[in-house]
């Protein structure tokens, strides 16, 4: 239970310093949270990404479609 809320509580506050810094008048939770995580955490995103799109794939491939996702070389 402990650990449940100081994560509950560290979620709190990077979505907070969050909004803070993005300078919008209101703040909706969920969004701000979303936003965060993208900002914090895009490795993360990314992986949840990959694994909806791999839990997909069986029926994408029963309607005639594939998906291929592959990476780009990005220049710094």
């Amino acid at each position: 239970m402990y650990r449940w809320w100081i994560l509950a509580f560290i979620s709190y506050l990077l979505t907070h310093w969050h909004f803070l810094d993005s300078q919008q008048t209101t703040l909706d939770w969920q969004q701000a949270a979303h936003q965060a995580r993208e900002q914090l955490f895009p490795h993360e995103v990314l992986q949840c990404f990959l694994h909806e799109v791999d839990q997909i794939r069986p029926l994408l491939a029963q309607l005639g479609w594939t998906v291929e996702i592959s990476r780009l070389p990005v220049a710094a």
